[in-house]
């Protein structure tokens, strides 16, 4: 999101910052008239800031002189900034994901509607949030409000599906199947099944009615993985998850090791782990194991689930790049792309400027589920040379800066989805090298998340994508040049049949 603002006269461009802040604004009341110098305008516009966000997701002064903006550079919170540019700076934390907002008219505080439904004033100075108490009592006819809900989700296709045609559905004929089950709905998880059921008509990826749910339990989690065939008291480690807290220093905890109590208490037989370490995530927590008679306690501080699922998922990239560095003779490169947003593109430049002394490239994307940056990956894949240049010592140097025209093998399969799907067949498209895996998904939609009158939160699914040749990506998965299936005992393995297909394609490549 780029904030500019031009100065609409040569007089006012002409005035110094001193001025302008010292002068206080009018513009809150209506000119009769507005001028306007056109000459050389294009030289009186200055820019406010730069951050991530959308055009929509900013709020102003009535004196124009401050701006809120709802920006995911960090999570999802608010920014503020003045009309000069002045004082960037973060006011909510903790994700606030703003749903709407608005400020002060003394350009001091910021009022927000929080994205758990709490109304908050942020000061701009201190950057603290104090939450607004308020009651209200309301009577709401469920039935009413169902048909309205009902009816929005349906027009909200009928104006902006991205095939007018509706996929070949009928799509009024549609409403009237579905729009008695859906008002009658006894529960708000039936109501949203209806819904689900008839936007399922339409054969189309990037569909979803949803509410999110509260925040429930969040288990705390040691690392390890509970052995399922053992039937003694206690929980028996079969395997330790590397980087997780069962494999601190003072904890190191074995394969073959019983964890007997947790926190004094004494696990009994065939007993859920889980159910043990319920809320207590991020807590510190005393374990006690016994291996082979021997008795022992440890202190560890527990992780919380998705952290446990990432460090799974960082274990298995580095155990693919170790398969493919050996297996490859150090000649193959190899990086993997999770989603495409922008911390992956940075993850991607940073992790190809580690590989750029191989002498080929296995470009991962596998469970990708999509995002936007496939023009910029594209970008770097396709620069080409045109000159280059050498130093006194001798180092030749080539222009495009920074760029990948060297083999490349893309490895995908079925769980490519959306943008993880348009990359690949770009990639196949623009002859940049071989696809190597399973066929895709076959669900590339550009859409749109709306909120109906409830608070359900919705998809529209906008715009189609099509190849060159007219062909819709949409329901049409990418094919692989060269198809590997992999076996279910193969999931998260890192001496896979795909992957090693695609270091033997590599390398009679270049040989």
């Amino acid at each position: 999101l780029w904030m500019k603002y031009a100065f609409l006269l040569k007089e006012d461009e002409e005035k110094d910052r001193e001025y302008w802040e010292k002068t206080d604004s009018d513009t809150t009341v209506i000119a009769a008239n507005v001028f306007i110098d056109f000459e050389d305008i294009g030289q009186r516009i200055h820019t406010v800031t730069q951050v991530r966000g959308e055009y929509n997701h900013v709020a102003q002064s009535p004196d124009g002189k401050q701006f809120a903006i709802h920006s995911d550079n960090d999570r999802e919170e608010i920014w503020t900034v003045d009309w000069l540019g002045k004082e960037l700076k973060k006011i909510t934390e903790n994700n606030a994901d703003p749903k709407m907002f608005f400020v002060s008219q003394d350009r001091r505080k910021v009022h927000y509607l929080s994205g758990t439904g709490q109304l908050f004033t942020a000061d701009i100075a201190t950057a603290q949030s104090q939450p607004l108490s308020f009651h209200v009592e309301l009577n709401i006819d469920k039935n009413a409000e169902r048909e309205q809900v009902f009816n929005e989700a349906w027009w909200a296709l009928q104006d902006g599906f991205y095939d007018s045609d509706f996929h070949g559905i009928d799509w009024r004929a549609m409403y009237h199947k579905y729009k008695e089950f859906a008002v009658n709905a006894r529960t708000t998880p039936d109501f949203i099944s209806i819904i689900s059921m008839m936007i399922g008509e339409l054969n189309a990826s990037h569909l979803a009615a949803w509410k999110i749910p509260p925040i429930g339990e969040r288990s705390g989690t040691i690392g390890i993985t509970p052995d399922p065939a053992y039937e003694g008291e206690g929980i028996r480690v079969k395997q330790v998850i590397p980087n997780t807290p069962a494999t601190g220093l003072k904890a190191n905890i074995e394969p073959g090791e019983v964890i007997t109590h947790i926190n004094g208490e004494k696990i009994e037989t065939r007993v859920n782990l889980y159910s043990l370490l319920r809320n207590m995530s991020n807590q510190e927590t005393m374990l006690t194991l016994l291996d082979q008679g021997k008795e022992r306690e440890i202190k560890l501080t527990l992780a919380n689930p998705a952290d446990i699922l990432a460090t799974v998922q960082e274990n298995w990239i580095l155990a693919n790049e170790k398969f493919v560095h050996e297996r490859g003779n150090n000649r193959i490169g190899y990086l993997y792309i999770a989603s495409m947003d922008n911390e992956d593109l940075r993850k991607f430049e940073k992790d190809l400027y580690e590989e750029m002394d191989k002498e080929g490239l296995i470009i991962d994307i596998r469970y990708n589920g999509g995002g936007q940056i496939h023009d910029e990956l594209l970008n770097i894949l396709r620069r080409t040379a045109y000159a280059y240049s050498i130093d006194r010592g001798g180092m030749k140097s080539y222009s495009s800066l920074f760029r990948w025209d060297k083999p490349t093998v893309v490895l995908m399969n079925e769980y490519c989805y959306s943008d993880g799907e348009i990359f690949p067949a770009a990639f196949k498209a623009l002859r940049l090298g071989k696809l190597v895996g399973m066929p895709t998904w076959g669900a590339v939609i550009g859409t749109v998340d709306i909120e109906l009158h409830d608070g359900t939160n919705f998809r529209v699914p906008s715009t189609g994508w099509y190849l060159l040749n007219g062909e819709n990506l949409e329901n049409t998965p990418v094919e692989p040049d060269i198809r590997v299936e992999n076996s279910p005992e193969e999931d998260g393995s890192s001496s896979d049949n795909q992957l090693a297909r695609a270091i033997e394609v590599l390398l009679d490549e270049i040989q």
